[in-house]
């Protein structure tokens, strides 16, 4: 509505990959204040560019400022989708998890809602995916041996081809993910277009500082990797939630817990 707020604004700040950054909020996020309380990132399109999920918010009662999702543009700038995927909770949100619950190969959002005093309180959401589209993936189970067992800190890096021949490369590092909310620590990576799988490399966390390659393997796949051993195939279903609320024809189911 163009009017003045009282809320801090929010910045992006752009890697410059020598140990520095730089504020590009107005090219990449054009958003100025959204009472950012939790936020957490993944890739619900599978397209290999990371999106965020931001639990806003404020303890007081009378706040009321919905939850927004924000998609990668080609990792160009983000753009909000919050409502266009039916996300916008208007309680207090959270911690915030990506992670594939369903194993259906993309990932869900969950976000823990209510406001900081007793009386303010909702049940917790749980947004699953069911976003069309024909991009690939590849999920990952690392598991440490010299490394923490949990593999926390790993970089996976994978090349990866189209039908075209054209390759592309796609990075992730193990982790929870942002602040206040914690993702999946498996690997769950999309990969676009990019259907064939030339080869994926590791750098375990275990102080050597060395890429190791990892053949055999195909998108649309799940895997358990462990550090030292040849790569083992998982054959996970995937889950069938009974959802008793309405279904958003828009991409997202809301099931309420």
């Amino acid at each position: 509505m163009n009017k003045p707020v009282t809320a801090e604004s929010n910045y992006f700040y752009l890697n410059n990959g020598d140990g520095t950054f730089k504020t590009a909020t107005n090219s990449y996020f054009k958003e100025k204040s959204l009472a950012s309380m939790g936020c957490n990132f993944g890739d619900i399109n599978n397209d290999g560019f990371l999106d965020f999920y931001l639990g806003t918010g404020a303890p007081d009662y009378r706040a009321i400022v919905p939850n927004r999702m924000y998609v990668s543009q080609n990792g160009k700038s983000y753009t909000d989708k919050t409502f266009d995927l039916g996300m916008g909770h208007i309680q207090k949100g959270h911690g915030i998890s990506f992670a594939d619950f369903d194993n259906d190969g993309d990932q869900d959002v969950y976000a823990v809602m209510g406001g900081a005093f007793k009386g303010d309180k909702f049940a917790n959401a749980l947004y699953l995916n069911n976003l069309s589209n024909d991009h690939n993936w590849l999920k990952l189970k690392l598991e440490g041996t010299s490394s923490n067992r949990a593999a926390i800190g790993a970089k996976i890096r994978i090349k990866a081809s189209n039908d075209n021949g054209q390759s592309q490369i796609f990075f992730l590092r193990v982790s929870s993910g942002a602040s206040f909310g914690a993702n999946t620590l498996w690997a769950e990576i999309g990969l676009g277009k990019y259907s064939q799988i030339e080869k994926v490399e590791i750098n375990w966390p275990n102080g050597k500082n060395e890429w190791l390659n990892t053949s055999g393997l195909n998108s649309n796949n799940k895997y358990l990797i462990v550090e030292g051993a040849e790569p083992k195939k998982l054959e996970i279903n995937a889950l069938s939630f009974d959802l008793n609320t309405s279904t958003n024809k828009s991409g997202h189911e809301h099931h309420n817990h």
